[in-house]
């Protein structure tokens, strides 16, 4: 899960109370903490973002923000939990489980999120959403672009292996 970064800023703001009758302006010092995490979304996702239904599109945006160092989220009972607290606080009726998971799947046939080996598990996509380094982002694009022909190797080296032992029967 993503970190929750904050920063502080410290600003000038006018202080009405101590301004009050005095016919000056009084000035004080105040802070706000921000958020400073921050997600990558690359130029290449408009059209595909065009295209998804409203609970696909707000449930992108929610992972977006859960997802760890390897954009890998974990479609279970928690997560639906809480992003239908937050859909409830927005003063939208909550998503049911069968609408969510067609909303992955709906995120995955538009390529904006890949299945992984693990049940339930879901990488958001490196080429379209990034929070980290563009290094390790190129990493994982190419390990993801590296799979199939890592898995073709795989049965290919298998069927050599049976030939080999057809032979010697």
């Amino acid at each position: 899960m993503l970190i929750k970064k904050k920063s502080k800023i410290n600003y000038l703001a006018m202080d009405i109370e101590s301004s009050r009758g005095s016919g000056l302006f009084y000035l004080k010092w105040l802070a706000v903490m921000v958020e400073s995490a921050n997600t990558k979304r690359y130029h290449n996702t408009t059209a595909l973002l065009i295209q998804l239904s409203k609970c696909s599109r707000a449930l992108l945006d929610f992972i977006i923000e859960r997802m760890d160092d390897n954009n890998n989220v974990n479609n279970n009972s928690l997560l639906k939990l809480d992003f239908n607290k937050i859909v409830s606080k927005a003063g939208h009726k909550p998503y049911g489980s069968v609408t969510v998971n067609k909303a992955f799947v709906e995120l995955a046939e538009h390529h904006l999120l890949n299945t992984t080996k693990t049940k339930g598990t879901y990488q958001v996509n490196p080429l379209y959403f990034y929070n980290g380094s563009e290094e390790k982002r190129k990493s994982l694009i190419r390990k993801n672009l590296e799979k199939p022909v890592a898995g073709a190797a795989k049965n290919r080296r298998k069927e050599n292996l049976k030939r080999i032992e057809e032979r010697k029967e």
